[in-house]
């Protein structure tokens, strides 16, 4: 019998080596249609998927193999070919070493052919560690967009559905949310909204009703709405972003002044206040105000804002608004206090919580830096709460949205430096405010790309090292040992890209990307996410 060597050692080295390699790298043989990168990709997310921050050995601990098997083998012939491809992506210098790519071996089917055109003899090999098996995320295939073009508003349903106002080539969409599923349908018979003007949903929920800018030469810029269920005009009142169908509705009015001079101070902001049913005002009532500091904003059945007093000291004002009759009752409240920035407002059953903060600056991989003050108003039964205040870092990775429960409200942000991220929860009561905080290393983590919540548990949405998309949901003392999960994958295996996902909160949360079409994630309890279909 005619033996052919492969390598300087004796004949069964390179068959031995190359059965180790497989084995470590991706376990079992291939089947007869599986392809090789496609495995091993599937390999690379499952072993870099950690719930404890250890430490990730694989392809790292196979590098052994291939550098016994490179050594085994001869320059020439078949030999030479798997020693060629061992060598282009492995270095093989001395000894072979994975790059630090975004898969271990880009060029892995060259390999296996040139393994499989040498017919290597079977062989018997010490057991070798193998991988875990291979996990599979979300490619752009399976997760098809609802609609194509750029989300402008978002409105959650007095039913719970999630209501989402789309545009795309200068057509308007709207779709309705609810669950895994989503009904989107082109807006038709709208009024031609005046380009420069924000458009949005009215604050009603009971319906959607699209809002506007339209010019006449007659009254110039003024606000139009649209009932999207029944594609019909639908009168609204209010300022833009408030302007009501059902409900109270309030706008500036506007006084006739002369030409802006520093040394004459602008006139006190009047305002009109309205019961609004079906569209149309029903009972009004004016309010002037001192300086309009901050807000107004209709909160349940109050109107809120902070004015200035005698002494030109900001104040938190409260007037409740009558269910009928006149429109204000006698019920009014006033809390001296400081309010850093415009409103943030979250509503809770029952009650209600007001954060004044400016937006804070949103820097992703660098540590927080300075402080900035944050107002908190709290509305509890029929009480509003004195404000209390509280030092939040100006400068993060993420800030979440403001929410609340019943009897507080609060906002989390996390600061990611290299792999350690910090994720602090402020949850603030009328006593005053606690952060509570937590840190951990998380070896796959490459950019945290967003921060919310969804049934009181953090979601941490972050791009990781692998190029892919990926969640993180727990409570927070949870967070640090929680499993993540596959979320997308990459654009370069058939994903969409990390891109800017945002995150949508309500009696639902969804991650949204609407980057190449509008697509949606809904994010459970569970640590799951399912994407939304059409």
């Amino acid at each position: 019998m005619f033996v052919v060597a492969l390598g300087t050692g004796c004949a069964s080295d390179a068959p031995k080596h190359w059965k180790q390699l497989e084995q470590c790298l991706i376990g079992e043989p291939l089947a007869a249609d599986e392809n090789v990168f496609v495995r091993l990709r599937g390999i690379q997310l499952a072993e870099s998927l950690d719930a404890t921050g250890g430490p990730q050995d694989w392809p790292a601990r196979c590098a052994q193999h291939a550098t016994q098997l490179h050594a085994s083998l001869s320059d020439d012939g078949k030999a030479g070919m798997i020693k060629r491809a061992l060598a282009e992506q492995l270095g093989c210098e001395g000894a072979c070493a994975f790059p630090q790519a975004s898969h271990p071996l880009p060029a892995a089917d060259k390999l296996w052919e040139a393994v499989a055109r040498a017919e290597l003899s079977q062989v018997e090999a010490p057991n070798t560690q193998k991988p875990k098996p291979p996990a599979k995320s979300l490619t752009a295939g399976e997760w098809q967009p609802i609609t194509s073009g750029k989300l402008l508003d978002q409105k959650w349903s007095a039913q719970g559905d999630l209501w989402l106002l789309v545009e795309a080539d200068s057509r308007m969409s709207w779709c309705a949310v609810k669950g895994t599923s989503a009904k989107c349908e082109e807006i038709k018979g709208a009024p031609k909204f005046h380009a420069d003007a924000p458009r949005g949903f009215a604050r009603d929920s009971s319906q959607p009703i699209l809002v506007g800018g339209v010019f006449s030469e007659t009254s110039g810029l003024s606000r139009a709405g649209f009932a999207l269920k029944q594609h019909a005009p639908a009168a609204v009142f209010g300022e833009p972003g408030q302007e009501a169908f059902q409900g109270f509705g309030f706008a500036q009015k506007q006084a006739a002044t002369e030409e802006p001079s520093p040394d004459v101070p602008p006139p006190a902001p009047q305002f009109e206040l309205a019961r609004v049913v079906g569209g149309k005002p029903e009972a009004k009532a004016s309010l002037e105000l001192s300086a309009r500091v901050r807000g107004p904003e209709v909160v349940d059945d109050w109107f809120v804002y902070v004015d200035r007093d005698a002494d030109q000291k900001t104040v938190f004002r409260a007037k409740r608004l009558a269910q009928s009759g006149g429109l204000l009752s006698a019920d009014s409240i006033e809390h001296p206090g400081e309010f850093p920035g415009p409103f943030h407002v979250c509503r809770s059953n029952p009650g209600a919580a007001i954060g004044s903060y400016v937006e804070p600056v949103r820097q992703l991989g660098k540590p927080a830096s300075g402080k900035a003050q944050i107002g908190v108003v709290l509305l509890e039964g029929k009480a509003w709460h004195a404000p209390v205040m509280h030092e939040i870092p100006s400068q993060v990775g993420q800030f979440s949205d403001w929410r609340c429960g019943a009897g507080w409200g609060g906002i989390s942000w996390l600061e990611q430096q290299n792999q350690q991220l910090t994720v602090t929860e402020l949850v603030c009561k009328h006593s005053g405010c606690k952060a509570g905080k937590v840190t951990w290393t998380q070896p796959d983590l490459k950019n945290a790309l967003a921060l919310g919540y969804t049934h009181e548990r953090a979601v941490l949405v972050y791009e990781s090292s692998a190029g892919d998309v990926r969640t993180r949901i727990a409570k927070l003392d949870e967070l640090p040992t929680t499993q993540s999960r596959l979320a997308f994958e990459s654009e370069e295996f058939g994903g969409l890209g990390a891109g800017r996902p945002r995150l949508v909160e309500g009696d639902q949360t969804y991650v949204v990307l609407d980057e190449s079409g509008l697509r949606l994630l809904l994010a459970d309890g569970n640590g799951d996410t399912t994407p939304v279909k059409h």
